[in-house]
């Protein structure tokens, strides 16, 4: 059960990471992942054309 113990010198780092992340979010919006999720998107669709025309 000690070993089940978080101190306070392991979860401060990944609440830090945490709030930087968040932090990030909040300063640039949500454009820049829609862009990116847009361009995953048209490559997954090429990829589809692609596996298509190859009968796979």
């Amino acid at each position: 059960m000690i070993l089940a113990y978080f101190s306070p010198d392991v979860v401060l780092p990944v609440a830090s990471v945490l709030a930087a992340a968040v932090g990030f979010v909040m300063m640039v919006g949500r454009a820049p992942f829609r862009f990116a999720a847009r361009g995953l998107r048209s490559g997954a669709a090429g990829l589809k054309k692609l596996f298509a025309k190859w009968n796979l």
